[in-house]
Protein backbone atom coordinates (compact mmCIF):
# COMPACT_ATOMS: atom_id res chain seq x y z
CA UNK A 1 0.00 0.00 0.00
CA UNK A 2 3.00 2.73 -0.82
CA UNK A 3 0.77 5.18 -3.05
CA UNK A 4 -1.96 7.13 -1.73
CA UNK A 5 -5.52 5.26 -1.61
CA UNK A 6 -7.94 6.62 -3.52
CA UNK A 7 -10.91 3.90 -3.57
CA UNK A 8 -11.64 0.69 -1.74
CA UNK A 9 -13.64 -1.79 -2.84
CA UNK A 10 -15.16 -4.28 -0.22
CA UNK A 11 -17.34 -7.24 -0.72
CA UNK A 12 -19.94 -6.96 1.84
CA UNK A 13 -21.28 -10.53 2.89
CA UNK A 14 -18.11 -12.61 4.44
CA UNK A 15 -16.02 -9.60 4.57
CA UNK A 16 -17.45 -6.35 5.35
CA UNK A 17 -20.18 -8.22 7.21
CA UNK A 18 -18.80 -11.51 9.60
CA UNK A 19 -20.76 -14.31 10.24
CA UNK A 20 -19.54 -13.82 14.06
CA UNK A 21 -19.99 -9.71 14.45
CA UNK A 22 -21.82 -8.51 11.90
CA UNK A 23 -20.70 -5.49 10.73
CA UNK A 24 -19.79 -3.57 14.12
CA UNK A 25 -19.74 0.46 15.36
CA UNK A 26 -15.65 0.54 14.38
CA UNK A 27 -16.08 -0.58 10.80
CA UNK A 28 -19.16 2.39 10.28
CA UNK A 29 -16.71 4.90 12.44
CA UNK A 30 -13.81 4.19 9.92
CA UNK A 31 -15.40 3.62 6.56
CA UNK A 32 -16.79 7.61 7.59
CA UNK A 33 -13.33 8.58 8.61
CA UNK A 34 -12.06 7.27 5.02
CA UNK A 35 -15.13 9.21 3.27
CA UNK A 36 -14.63 11.95 4.92
CA UNK A 37 -10.65 12.35 3.99
CA UNK A 38 -11.87 12.04 0.39
CA UNK A 39 -11.25 7.87 -0.05
CA UNK A 40 -14.54 6.41 -1.41
CA UNK A 41 -15.56 3.36 0.30
CA UNK A 42 -17.77 0.93 -2.40
CA UNK A 43 -19.66 -1.77 -1.38
CA UNK A 44 -18.92 -4.46 -4.15
CA UNK A 45 -21.52 -6.94 -4.02
CA UNK A 46 -23.23 -10.13 -5.66
CA UNK A 47 -26.32 -8.71 -4.34
CA UNK A 48 -29.04 -6.60 -5.93
CA UNK A 49 -28.53 -2.70 -6.13
CA UNK A 50 -31.83 -1.94 -3.50
CA UNK A 51 -29.83 -4.30 -0.81
CA UNK A 52 -26.40 -3.18 -1.65
CA UNK A 53 -27.41 0.68 -1.11
CA UNK A 54 -28.61 -0.49 2.20
CA UNK A 55 -25.70 -1.46 3.37
CA UNK A 56 -23.97 1.41 2.11
CA UNK A 57 -25.84 3.37 3.89
CA UNK A 58 -25.72 1.32 6.79
CA UNK A 59 -21.77 1.75 6.78
CA UNK A 60 -21.43 5.05 5.94
CA UNK A 61 -19.99 4.02 2.57
CA UNK A 62 -19.14 5.82 -0.62
CA UNK A 63 -22.50 6.98 -2.83
CA UNK A 64 -21.32 4.87 -5.34
CA UNK A 65 -22.23 1.06 -5.80
CA UNK A 66 -21.18 -2.04 -7.82
CA UNK A 67 -23.86 -4.84 -6.89
CA UNK A 68 -24.84 -8.05 -8.96
CA UNK A 69 -21.64 -9.36 -9.15
CA UNK A 70 -20.63 -5.70 -11.47
CA UNK A 71 -23.70 -5.97 -13.62
CA UNK A 72 -24.70 -2.74 -11.95
CA UNK A 73 -22.75 0.35 -11.24
CA UNK A 74 -24.57 3.16 -9.75
CA UNK A 75 -24.13 6.21 -8.01
CA UNK A 76 -27.44 6.39 -5.41
CA UNK A 77 -26.74 9.88 -4.51
CA UNK A 78 -27.83 10.99 -7.89
CA UNK A 79 -30.15 7.97 -8.99
CA UNK A 80 -28.01 7.70 -12.00
CA UNK A 81 -26.66 4.27 -14.01
CA UNK A 82 -23.22 4.60 -14.56
CA UNK A 83 -22.99 0.91 -16.30
CA UNK A 84 -25.75 -1.41 -16.91
CA UNK A 85 -25.37 -4.71 -18.20
CA UNK A 86 -28.69 -6.71 -19.01
CA UNK A 87 -29.66 -10.84 -19.64
CA UNK A 88 -31.15 -10.19 -22.81
CA UNK A 89 -35.43 -10.93 -22.54
CA UNK A 90 -35.20 -13.93 -24.63
CA UNK A 91 -32.67 -16.03 -22.61
CA UNK A 92 -34.55 -14.71 -19.74
CA UNK A 93 -37.50 -16.02 -21.26
CA UNK A 94 -35.82 -19.10 -22.33
CA UNK A 95 -34.48 -19.94 -18.59
CA UNK A 96 -37.48 -19.68 -17.07
CA UNK A 97 -39.31 -22.31 -19.15
CA UNK A 98 -36.61 -24.77 -18.88
CA UNK A 99 -35.78 -24.49 -15.48
CA UNK A 100 -39.78 -23.52 -13.71
CA UNK A 101 -40.69 -26.75 -13.04
CA UNK A 102 -37.62 -27.95 -10.91
CA UNK A 103 -35.79 -25.02 -9.56
CA UNK A 104 -35.85 -21.97 -7.81
CA UNK A 105 -35.32 -18.70 -9.89
CA UNK A 106 -34.34 -15.21 -8.56
CA UNK A 107 -34.35 -12.64 -11.21
CA UNK A 108 -32.58 -9.55 -9.83
CA UNK A 109 -33.13 -6.18 -11.08
CA UNK A 110 -31.82 -2.90 -9.65
CA UNK A 111 -34.92 -1.97 -7.52
CA UNK A 112 -36.63 -5.56 -7.31
CA UNK A 113 -36.26 -9.22 -7.17
CA UNK A 114 -38.64 -11.54 -8.96
CA UNK A 115 -39.48 -15.58 -8.25
CA UNK A 116 -40.54 -18.46 -9.95
CA UNK A 117 -42.17 -19.77 -6.70
CA UNK A 118 -42.13 -18.47 -3.01
CA UNK A 119 -38.21 -18.48 -1.67
CA UNK A 120 -37.64 -17.94 2.13
CA UNK A 121 -34.44 -16.32 0.65
CA UNK A 122 -36.08 -13.60 -0.85
CA UNK A 123 -39.46 -13.00 0.77
CA UNK A 124 -40.38 -9.92 -0.41
CA UNK A 125 -39.91 -10.82 -4.00
CA UNK A 126 -43.06 -10.96 -6.32
CA UNK A 127 -43.65 -14.34 -7.18
CA UNK A 128 -44.39 -14.01 -11.25
CA UNK A 129 -46.15 -16.85 -12.93
CA UNK A 130 -45.32 -16.16 -16.95
CA UNK A 131 -41.31 -15.68 -18.01
CA UNK A 132 -43.51 -12.28 -20.34
CA UNK A 133 -43.72 -10.50 -16.92
CA UNK A 134 -40.08 -10.38 -16.82
CA UNK A 135 -39.57 -8.66 -20.43
CA UNK A 136 -38.42 -5.11 -20.22
CA UNK A 137 -37.52 -5.25 -16.67
CA UNK A 138 -34.05 -4.87 -16.68
CA UNK A 139 -32.64 -7.85 -14.99
CA UNK A 140 -29.04 -7.82 -14.45
CA UNK A 141 -28.58 -11.39 -12.74
CA UNK A 142 -30.34 -14.90 -12.51
CA UNK A 143 -29.76 -16.96 -8.96
CA UNK A 144 -30.65 -20.81 -9.63
CA UNK A 145 -31.02 -23.26 -7.10
CA UNK A 146 -32.46 -26.29 -5.72
CA UNK A 147 -35.86 -26.24 -4.59
CA UNK A 148 -36.68 -26.88 -1.00
CA UNK A 149 -36.07 -29.89 0.57
CA UNK A 150 -39.43 -32.19 0.31
CA UNK A 151 -39.53 -35.42 0.12
CA UNK A 152 -42.57 -36.25 -2.87
CA UNK A 153 -42.59 -39.68 -3.24
CA UNK A 154 -45.04 -38.73 -6.71
CA UNK A 155 -41.88 -37.58 -7.97
CA UNK A 156 -39.17 -39.73 -6.60
CA UNK A 157 -40.37 -43.25 -7.93
CA UNK A 158 -39.33 -41.49 -11.15
CA UNK A 159 -36.13 -39.27 -10.33
CA UNK A 160 -34.58 -42.74 -8.77
CA UNK A 161 -35.40 -45.10 -11.51
CA UNK A 162 -33.52 -42.56 -14.00
CA UNK A 163 -30.62 -42.32 -11.49
CA UNK A 164 -30.09 -45.58 -10.49
CA UNK A 165 -26.36 -46.64 -12.35
CA UNK A 166 -25.51 -42.99 -12.05
CA UNK A 167 -21.98 -43.17 -10.84
CA UNK A 168 -22.26 -39.69 -9.26
CA UNK A 169 -25.32 -40.73 -7.46
CA UNK A 170 -23.48 -44.10 -6.10
CA UNK A 171 -20.42 -41.80 -4.65
CA UNK A 172 -22.56 -38.91 -3.24
CA UNK A 173 -24.84 -41.36 -0.86
CA UNK A 174 -22.01 -43.89 -0.55
CA UNK A 175 -21.80 -47.45 -0.34
CA UNK A 176 -23.90 -48.71 1.95
CA UNK A 177 -26.85 -46.21 1.53
CA UNK A 178 -26.32 -46.96 -2.59
CA UNK A 179 -26.49 -50.34 -1.90
CA UNK A 180 -29.92 -50.65 0.26
CA UNK A 181 -31.49 -47.84 -2.11
CA UNK A 182 -30.60 -50.10 -5.01
CA UNK A 183 -32.11 -53.47 -2.75
CA UNK A 184 -35.75 -51.64 -2.36
CA UNK A 185 -35.79 -49.32 -6.06
CA UNK A 186 -39.56 -50.51 -5.92
CA UNK A 187 -40.28 -50.40 -2.59
CA UNK A 188 -38.76 -46.93 -1.32
CA UNK A 189 -41.33 -47.06 2.25
CA UNK A 190 -38.98 -49.33 2.99
CA UNK A 191 -36.38 -46.53 3.22
CA UNK A 192 -36.13 -44.51 6.30
CA UNK A 193 -37.15 -40.98 6.37
CA UNK A 194 -33.71 -39.59 7.05
CA UNK A 195 -32.23 -41.96 4.18
CA UNK A 196 -34.93 -40.83 1.71
CA UNK A 197 -34.04 -37.11 2.39
CA UNK A 198 -30.32 -37.67 1.76
CA UNK A 199 -31.33 -39.48 -1.65
CA UNK A 200 -33.66 -36.69 -2.70
CA UNK A 201 -30.65 -34.08 -1.75
CA UNK A 202 -28.11 -36.04 -3.94
CA UNK A 203 -30.71 -36.38 -7.11
CA UNK A 204 -31.88 -32.79 -7.07
CA UNK A 205 -27.94 -32.29 -6.61
CA UNK A 206 -26.56 -33.98 -9.83
CA UNK A 207 -29.88 -31.95 -11.42
CA UNK A 208 -28.44 -29.03 -10.40
CA UNK A 209 -24.65 -29.85 -11.76
CA UNK A 210 -26.55 -31.02 -15.25
CA UNK A 211 -28.24 -27.95 -15.70
CA UNK A 212 -25.05 -25.85 -14.90
CA UNK A 213 -22.68 -28.14 -17.64
CA UNK A 214 -25.90 -27.55 -19.89
CA UNK A 215 -25.84 -24.09 -19.22
CA UNK A 216 -21.89 -23.77 -19.86
CA UNK A 217 -21.89 -25.51 -23.09
CA UNK A 218 -24.78 -24.05 -25.12
CA UNK A 219 -24.68 -20.56 -23.58
CA UNK A 220 -20.87 -19.84 -22.99
CA UNK A 221 -20.78 -17.17 -25.85
CA UNK A 222 -23.66 -14.97 -23.87
CA UNK A 223 -23.18 -15.77 -20.03
CA UNK A 224 -20.87 -16.21 -17.17
CA UNK A 225 -21.91 -18.78 -14.49
CA UNK A 226 -20.56 -17.88 -11.27
CA UNK A 227 -20.18 -19.46 -7.94
CA UNK A 228 -17.77 -22.43 -8.95
CA UNK A 229 -17.68 -23.81 -5.63
CA UNK A 230 -21.01 -25.52 -5.00
CA UNK A 231 -19.91 -27.76 -3.00
CA UNK A 232 -22.23 -30.81 -2.16
CA UNK A 233 -20.39 -31.62 1.29
CA UNK A 234 -21.71 -28.44 2.41
CA UNK A 235 -25.13 -29.00 1.57
CA UNK A 236 -25.42 -32.86 2.71
CA UNK A 237 -23.66 -31.95 5.98
CA UNK A 238 -24.78 -28.11 7.03
CA UNK A 239 -28.22 -28.31 4.76
CA UNK A 240 -27.01 -25.73 2.78
CA UNK A 241 -28.65 -25.44 -0.38
CA UNK A 242 -26.47 -25.53 -3.88
CA UNK A 243 -27.47 -22.49 -6.14
CA UNK A 244 -25.25 -20.86 -8.85
CA UNK A 245 -25.93 -17.16 -10.82
CA UNK A 246 -25.75 -16.34 -14.20
CA UNK A 247 -24.51 -12.96 -15.94
CA UNK A 248 -23.89 -11.45 -19.24
CA UNK A 249 -20.45 -12.68 -20.64
CA UNK A 250 -17.70 -10.04 -19.16
CA UNK A 251 -19.18 -9.19 -16.16
CA UNK A 252 -17.64 -9.59 -12.82
CA UNK A 253 -16.54 -7.92 -9.99
CA UNK A 254 -13.28 -7.08 -11.51
CA UNK A 255 -14.19 -5.11 -14.93
CA UNK A 256 -16.50 -3.39 -12.79
CA UNK A 257 -14.09 -1.98 -10.70
CA UNK A 258 -11.96 -0.77 -14.08
CA UNK A 259 -15.10 0.59 -15.24
CA UNK A 260 -15.88 2.77 -12.01
CA UNK A 261 -12.58 3.90 -11.91
CA UNK A 262 -11.83 4.74 -14.85
CA UNK A 263 -15.02 6.83 -14.66
CA UNK A 264 -14.02 8.48 -11.68
CA UNK A 265 -9.62 9.18 -12.89
CA UNK A 266 -8.26 6.65 -10.80
CA UNK A 267 -5.47 4.38 -11.38
CA UNK A 268 -5.60 0.65 -10.34
CA UNK A 269 -2.51 1.56 -8.52
CA UNK A 270 -4.11 3.75 -6.01
CA UNK A 271 -7.21 0.87 -5.48
CA UNK A 272 -7.61 -1.80 -2.94
CA UNK A 273 -9.86 -4.41 -2.67
CA UNK A 274 -11.70 -7.12 0.20
CA UNK A 275 -12.69 -10.09 -0.68
CA UNK A 276 -12.96 -13.53 0.74
CA UNK A 277 -15.20 -15.77 -1.74
CA UNK A 278 -15.35 -16.76 -5.28
CA UNK A 279 -16.97 -13.83 -7.02
CA UNK A 280 -14.01 -11.75 -5.68
CA UNK A 281 -11.01 -13.19 -7.08
CA UNK A 282 -11.60 -10.93 -10.07
CA UNK A 283 -11.45 -8.78 -7.88
CA UNK A 284 -7.72 -9.71 -6.60
CA UNK A 285 -7.03 -10.00 -10.52
CA UNK A 286 -7.05 -6.44 -11.56
CA UNK A 287 -5.79 -4.41 -8.54
CA UNK A 288 -2.22 -4.07 -7.08
CA UNK A 289 -3.55 -4.62 -3.12
CA UNK A 290 -5.93 -7.22 -2.28
CA UNK A 291 -6.84 -8.25 1.20
CA UNK A 292 -8.41 -11.28 2.54
CA UNK A 293 -10.04 -12.81 5.85
CA UNK A 294 -8.21 -15.89 7.15
CA UNK A 295 -11.35 -17.73 6.47
CA UNK A 296 -11.66 -17.31 2.90
CA UNK A 297 -11.74 -19.37 -0.17
CA UNK A 298 -8.55 -21.61 -0.23
CA UNK A 299 -7.76 -20.02 -4.15
CA UNK A 300 -7.97 -16.68 -2.31
CA UNK A 301 -5.62 -17.18 0.83
CA UNK A 302 -2.89 -18.92 -0.83
CA UNK A 303 -3.00 -16.26 -3.74
CA UNK A 304 0.87 -14.01 -4.40
CA UNK A 305 -1.79 -11.31 -4.16
CA UNK A 306 -3.49 -11.70 -0.87
CA UNK A 307 -2.63 -10.22 2.16
CA UNK A 308 -4.65 -12.24 4.90
CA UNK A 309 -5.99 -10.51 8.29
CA UNK A 310 -7.63 -12.82 11.09
CA UNK A 311 -10.97 -13.23 9.72
CA UNK A 312 -11.73 -13.30 14.17
CA UNK A 313 -10.86 -9.89 14.16
CA UNK A 314 -12.56 -8.32 11.14
CA UNK A 315 -11.98 -5.52 8.75
CA UNK A 316 -11.97 -2.80 11.23
CA UNK A 317 -8.44 -3.01 12.15
CA UNK A 318 -7.34 -2.79 8.76
CA UNK A 319 -9.81 0.58 7.64
CA UNK A 320 -7.69 1.57 10.71
CA UNK A 321 -4.26 0.91 9.37
CA UNK A 322 -5.57 2.35 5.74
CA UNK A 323 -6.96 5.59 7.48
CA UNK A 324 -3.77 5.86 9.52
CA UNK A 325 -1.46 5.84 6.11
CA UNK A 326 -3.76 8.12 4.47
CA UNK A 327 -4.49 10.88 6.16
Amino acid sequence: MENKVKAIFVDSEGTLKTKSKGITQDIKDFVAKLEAIGIHVVITSGLPRFITKKISLNVNASKYLISSNGADIYNHKEAKSIVSTYLMDSFVQELYNRCNSEFNLIFGTGEEEYVNTFNPYSKNAKVINSPSELIGKGIYQCHISQRDLKTDTNNLDKDIKESIGNIELSLLLGAELYNKLLNNKNQFTNLETIELEKIVRAIRFIKLQNLRKEILTFYSDYVRVGNEGVDFRNFQIQGEIPWFSLNRKGVNKGNAIIQLCKYLGISLDEVIAFGNDYNDRSMMEVVKTFICPSDSIESITTSDKSLIYDSRDGIAKVLEKVYERNR
